[in-house]
This record gives C-alpha cells, structure tokens and sequence, in this order.
C-alpha cells in the first residue's frame, strides 16, 4: 500500500496531482482502485444478479419483488415511488428473507450475487 505525501509533488503532471488530490480524498481509492493500481476491473452485475424492487414502502399499498435481474426488467411495480436494490453478497439468513418476496419459488438459487471490491 502506497504511503501518502501530505501535498502533491510540484514535478509532477496534470494527471498526477489529479491521482495525488484523489487519493487524498480517499474516495478515487475505493471506487477506482482497479485504475490507480492497475488491476483488472471489478466484477459487475449480470442478469442473474439478485435485485430487490420496492414501490411505495411503508404505505398500505406497498410492493417488495426479489428477482434475477433479467426478470426484474419485466416486473411492472405499478405507479411510483419506486426503488431498486441490486444485491451484493448476500447472507444465507438474508437469501431466506429474500425468497418471501419472489413470484416465482426457487428463482433465486442460481442468481450470482455481485463481488465486493472495497
């Protein structure tokens, strides 16, 4: 792990002291780590990643739908306000949580869940 100066180097470039400024912050390093360090890219969703859709949570007519991606692009919530979670890992408790909300019983046990990069 690189060890941070308190101020950017005056020899060094635009795109330097961008990196240097970024790093600073901390923020580039969790969501570009891949860019800084010349790593490959973090993994992504996919349509068999596990998303959650929510409409109108906390009123009478509330909707929670859990679904592979793929299915969740057909899902009609009805009308707004709408949310959409797309699962990273998830825990065995919360996968059995989960499968209270699907349509369609078993659909969960060959979705993907996103890899954690931080």
């Amino acid at each position: 792990m690189p060890i941070l100066a308190p101020t950017v180097p005056s020899s060094s470039n635009r795109h330097e002291q961008v990196i240097w400024t970024r790093l600073h912050l901390g923020h580039t390093r969790l969501t570009h780590r891949h860019l800084l360090f010349g790593e490959p890219p973090p993994y992504s969703y996919t349509e068999d990643t596990i998303c959650v859709g929510l409409r109108k949570i906390g009123s009478d007519d509330q909707k929670i739908i859990a679904a592979p991606l793929r299915r969740m692009a057909t899902v009609d919530l009805g009308p707004p306000l709408h949310s959409l979670i797309i699962c990273s890992d998830l825990h065995p408790i919360e996968k059995d949580m989960l499968e209270l909300f699907v349509e369609e019983k078993g659909c969960l046990d060959a979705c993907s869940p996103v890899e954690s990069t931080v």
